[in-house]
């Protein structure tokens, strides 16, 4: 969908537009796992969400309190729900998304990959994570995703996984940690409804 192109006066088009946002972050859940090591930054400038929007916890002596610069996928969804949205400010965090997907092709980063290290490295931010945002929607505008979400990851990640084991046998994760993201992703298929009872 091309966002500058599509008629405003239309009441579909903000429905159209979190669709193919929504179908966005799906696609950025497949490598996830990887893009969030590699390059925090560039991530952030992809699907960060803004909690605050000055940072004032800054060493005050040497620097002063300075606007934090939003982009992305989540602050775009939130962006549609307002009133008064400009078309501009829009296609701004949008385009800043897109700006940053580059940084993650370079032959410099591409070659990341063949260090098992950076696996390992991945994993433990990944596991971090499990725990710290992706069950609890802080990076997901709407609710009604966080668990289609969370098991597209999950799935995804198993395959990571494995393709590890695959290629490095010499320094292979464990069958139960295998097994608990398995059980994690089976979890997540049989509660599609949980996240509304907390």
């Amino acid at each position: 969908m091309k966002i500058d192109k599509v008629d405003w006066s239309d009441p579909k088009t903000s429905e159209q537009i979190i669709a193919s946002i929504h179908s966005s972050r799906q696609v950025l859940k497949t490598c996830d796992f990887w893009l969030r090591y590699l390059d925090p930054i560039a991530y952030r400038k992809i699907n960060g969400p803004l909690p605050v929007e000055w940072e004032n916890e800054v060493f005050e002596k040497f620097e002063t309190p300075y606007r934090r610069e939003g982009a992305g996928l989540i602050l775009a969804e939130n962006r549609l729900g307002e009133d008064f949205l400009q078309k501009t400010d829009l296609i701004a965090l949008l385009d800043s998304a897109l700006a940053s997907i580059p940084a993650f092709l370079t032959d410099s980063m591409i070659s990341e990959l063949n260090n098992p290290a950076n696996f390992y490295f991945a994993n433990r931010l990944f596991l971090l994570n499990l725990t710290a945002i992706y069950t609890t929607g802080f990076e997901c505008p709407d609710s009604a995703h966080i668990i289609v979400e969370l098991k597209h990851l999950l799935n995804e990640t198993a395959k990571i996984y494995n393709t590890f084991n695959l290629s490095y046998p010499k320094y292979s994760i464990s069958q139960k940690l295998l097994n608990s993201l398995f059980r994690s992703n089976w979890f997540c298929g049989t509660s599609n409804k949980w996240i509304f009872k907390f």
